[in-house]
């Protein structure tokens, strides 16, 4: 499943300090993470369940409890949130696959009417957990707050859109990449794009 959702970003606002070629570029900087934790409603009786995983095996677990759970989902999840397009940085974390990335934040917009939840953290050690993963490629949200964060998982995938959008390249031929970390405006909390060969 995707969801193709239209994106627009000043693109000027971001950092770009990309490397030309991923083949060339440092080991991976892999994070500590735990395994997302989504809350939210599985049908139109707002039935809720607590699941664990990432964003694809909590979609896939959602759909074994509730078949058609994605005709009785609230279409109301597709609007756009606003972002802080400002922070984003493409010069940190090393550079995943894009169709990969793509992949989760589809799924991760089909768990849209949810909330995603990190552990507590500090500055410079935040509470991060493992919202999509596979091919190597990573989505993060880290959370800098001295208590869990809760974030609706559609501003999770719109903030993921976001960098994968702004910060993409074409090393030809190897295909698109992306990379980087964007904050949320109260910079309690970041989404992270990162390649991490140990955990994906």
């Amino acid at each position: 499943m995707k969801l193709l959702i239209p994106y627009i970003l000043i693109a000027s606002q971001a950092a770009f300090a990309l490397p030309s070629d991923p083949a060339t570029a440092p080991a991976p900087r892999n994070i500590d993470a735990v395994e997302l934790e989504w809350q939210g409603a599985i049908d139109n009786n707002g039935t809720t369940v607590t699941l664990t995983g990432t964003a694809e095996s909590i979609f896939k677990q959602i759909i074994v409890l509730n078949p058609n759970y994605e005709q009785e989902r609230d279409d109301g999840l597709r609007k756009r949130d606003p972002i802080n397009s400002a922070s984003i940085i493409c010069n940190v974390f090393n550079p995943a696959e894009r169709n990969a990335i793509d992949d989760g934040i589809s799924y991760l917009y089909g768990i849209g009417n949810g909330l995603c939840r990190a552990p507590s953290g500090r500055p410079g050690a935040p509470g991060c957990a493992r919202v999509s993963c596979s091919w190597s490629a990573g989505i993060f949200l880290c959370n800098d707050q001295n208590f869990e964060a809760q974030i609706p998982c559609r501003l999770v995938a719109d903030n993921a859109r976001g960098i994968a959008d702004v910060c993409s390249y074409h090393p030809f031929p190897q295909g698109y990449y992306c990379h980087g970390q964007i904050w949320s405006f109260n910079r309690a909390w970041n989404v992270v794009i990162n390649r991490d060969n140990y955990n994906c």
